[in-house]
């Protein structure tokens, strides 16, 4: 899975609350995703001496998931569905030189619900840049 966020800080700073914009497309074993989600987070340092920020965050939006469906003859077909995503997890992040931002988010956790309703858990590794 990838992700691309888009972010806002009300404060300018990398702490406090934050609102932003989640481009999710996922591709494997068949299956095919990709969502657009709205982000609520709040940053805050554990220790005031260094550039470390916690930052537990909620997500909701739309998914879309296209997928190959086969059944015990082999026959397979292509289908495709859309569901309300709703997820939460926390971020660890490490700001170098006030513009880099390296961060991993040791566990999230994300719930679909469409005309089937399906769960997710996630380890994301990443990085950027703050402007």
């Amino acid at each position: 899975a990838m992700e691309l966020a888009f972010g806002y800080h009300f404060s300018g700073e990398p702490t406090g609350p934050m609102v932003g914009a989640v481009l999710t497309p996922a591709f494997g074993n068949g299956v095919v995703t990709f969502g657009l989600l709205a982000r609520f987070a709040w940053g805050f340092r554990p220790f005031s001496n260094l550039s470390f920020i916690v930052a537990p965050f909620v997500e909701a939006g739309w998914q879309h998931s296209a997928l190959d469906v086969c059944d015990f003859n082999g026959n397979c077909r292509s289908e495709g569905d859309g569901a309300f995503d709703l997820g939460f997890g926390v971020d660890a992040r490490v700001t170098i030189a006030g513009r880099w931002v390296a961060f991993v988010r040791p566990v999230s956790f994300g719930i679909y619900f469409g005309s089937r309703t399906a769960s997710r858990y996630g380890l994301l590794f990443g990085g950027g840049a703050s402007f």
